[in-house]
């Protein structure tokens, strides 16, 4: 709750970001300012989005482990 309460205040998100405000009262019922602080990373980080497609190394990424250099 009291992560809710800072990230709710309009000295932190003004009104001025309209698309943060109505994340942040999307959740003002239950008070959870993780599920605001995550909604609002998901577009910045790409391994946030839902989404995001992580592909494994290929071949001439991966050293050898018998290799001693």
């Amino acid at each position: 709750m009291a992560l809710y309460e800072k990230v709710s205040s309009y000295e932190v998100i003004s009104a001025d970001y309209l698309t943060m405000r109505n994340i942040v009262i999307r959740y003002a019922l239950q008070h959870d300012g993780y599920h605001i602080l995550y909604e609002l990373m998901e577009d910045v980080h790409p391994n946030l989005k839902g989404d995001a497609e992580m592909q494994p190394p290929t071949i001439n990424k991966c050293r050898n482990m018998h290799s001693t250099s």
